[in-house]
């Protein structure tokens, strides 16, 4: 496609945004498998002594998570957006092997959907680590199994509804047409494509219950974390040594700056994870073709920058912010 015949901004992703953002998912990725998520087990592991065993294994999940969610996501799919259309590219391998676009959408919905529920158990055990005994927040094992059940049902039946409503829009032929889509094609990758520029035809219908149920899991989080803070000072006061109240206090430390700070401002996985998820989600369901090019261009490859950094931001806030992670020594 000619340069020139390009809108959208496409013609900034066509001369450097999309190779940067397919370089930065490829050497991010292989930087986390490696090195960002194996350093912080190996702490968690030989940490045994220092940490609460149920947050041991709260960490552990989701760093196995984490994991499993770059290797899928990023390493092998390596996606990018293509706003104004509703759609997406995806250029990894798993994308050139020539499977139903159903069934890659399946795939990549698997790690976002299996990273949900380990972290969702680290939050609640940090809960419940700081909430006292007599307490009526305290939860017997049978609410935490049946609270992780719901969670996994619901997670479920998005990997379900990527599968049956990740479907082409009836007019794709023609939207094939389109010069920025032409141009996408010639690349050799896969258009996951939904719609043109406006609501999805019929994604829509698991764009909306994704949509619900990640801004849910945005404002369970925000209330939990302000019961953490409420109990946190009780139990901090009610710690009999001081070097008790220093570990509590570095944990506490640690887990907040992974999902937000004390003054509620944008850190950790809010920022890295779910607002650029709920952002991708309204832009794939809304029209966007008004924008100017360059912002959309530049959003475009913003929003996957966050995205992309999420694993490395969960690792390195673990290592660097709690002083005796750092002393830590293979």
């Amino acid at each position: 496609s000619n340069v020139s015949a390009l809108r959208y901004g496409f013609e900034l992703d066509k001369s450097c945004f999309i190779d940067i953002g397919m370089n930065a998912q490829l050497v991010l990725s292989l930087f986390n498998i490696f090195v960002s998520h194996p350093f912080p087990l190996f702490i968690v592991v030989k940490n045994t002594a220092k940490m609460n065993k149920v947050i041991r294994r709260g960490y552990i999940a989701t760093h196995m998570a984490l994991i499993i969610y770059e290797v899928v996501f990023f390493f092998f799919a390596r996606i990018y957006t293509i706003l104004p259309f509703s759609g997406l590219y995806c250029e990894g391998p798993l994308c050139r092997m020539g499977l139903p676009t159903s069934i890659v959408l399946g795939i990549i919905s698997f790690p976002i959907v299996l990273l949900q529920p380990p972290f969702a158990f680290l939050i609640m055990s940090m809960h419940q680590l700081f909430v006292p005994d007599n307490s009526p927040f305290k939860l017997s094992m049978r609410i935490k199994i049946a609270l992780a059940s719901l969670q996994l049902t619901m997670m479920s039946l998005n990997i379900v509804g990527f599968i049956i409503f990740g479907r082409e829009p009836d007019n794709a032929d023609e939207l094939y047409k389109e010069p920025e889509l032409v141009f996408l094609a010639q690349r050799g990758g896969l258009i996951l494509l939904f719609r043109g520029p406006g609501r999805p035809q019929y994604f829509r219908y698991v764009l909306l219950f994704f949509m619900l149920h990640t801004m849910i899991s945005i404002k369970t989080t925000s209330a939990v974390s302000a019961g953490m803070r409420e109990s946190h000072n009780g139990l901090f006061q009610a710690a009999k040594s001081a070097q008790t109240q220093v570990l509590l206090q570095k944990m506490f430390d640690v887990f907040f700056w992974q999902i937000t700070n004390k003054k509620c401002q944008l850190h950790g996985s809010i920022l890295n994870h779910s607002m650029p998820l709920v952002a991708l989600m309204i832009f794939l369901f809304s029209d966007a073709s008004d924008f100017p090019g360059v912002l959309l261009a530049t959003l475009k490859l913003a929003l996957l920058i966050l995205f992309t950094l999420n694993s490395a931001q969960f690792s390195a806030i673990f290592i660097f912010k709690n002083s005796a992670n750092r002393k830590v020594r293979i």
